[in-house]
């Protein structure tokens, strides 16, 4: 949750959204924060509660088994197992791991020359939040985590970090 509301603000700049493109880093972090503290003290600011994601996948399982959902770490979305639990999940024929880790290398190269492409057209540079703002993020969303793992049924075994 806390990369997802860093990249939500990253992406404002790049796409000069109100004045954001103009922001320092600094700037971007006092923006972050407050709305950190709007949700703190009761507000609803979706740069912070869009990370609460086990409120969402409460509800989905109000209507859905469990079973028919699949969750996946956003850290994980690089490695070979996480892409065949994906394509068993939806029933598909599995790719050998050649055919996915190729698959994975062209998709992140064409990502990584886009993004270059964008943020040079925006006449701006990627933001990177400070350390102390990724670590009020993610002491807000560790109980949040908490309660996700435990619906999940797994161990928090990723890196909850930026």
């Amino acid at each position: 949750p806390t990369a997802r509301a860093v990249s939500s603000m990253g992406m404002k700049r790049k796409n000069n959204e109100g004045n954001y493109g103009s922001m320092t880093n600094e700037e971007l972090d006092e923006v972050l924060a407050q709305k950190l503290r709007m949700r703190k003290n009761g507000g609803n600011p979706r740069f912070i509660s869009d990370g609460e994601y086990v409120d969402s996948l409460e509800g989905w399982l109000e209507d859905f088994d469990q079973e028919s959902l699949l969750v996946i770490n956003n850290a994980a979305l690089n490695d070979i197992p996480t892409w065949k639990r994906i394509y068993k999940h939806f029933g598909l024929a599995v790719p050998s791991n050649k055919e996915i880790r190729a698959a994975l290398k062209d998709t992140n190269d064409v990502y990584t020359a886009q993004q270059a492409e964008k943020y040079k057209e925006a006449n701006t540079e990627y933001y990177e939040a400070s350390p102390e703002l990724i670590k009020e993020l993610n002491e807000h969303y560790a109980p949040y985590d908490k309660r996700l793992w435990k619906l999940l049924g797994v161990s928090p075994w990723w890196n909850t970090t930026v």
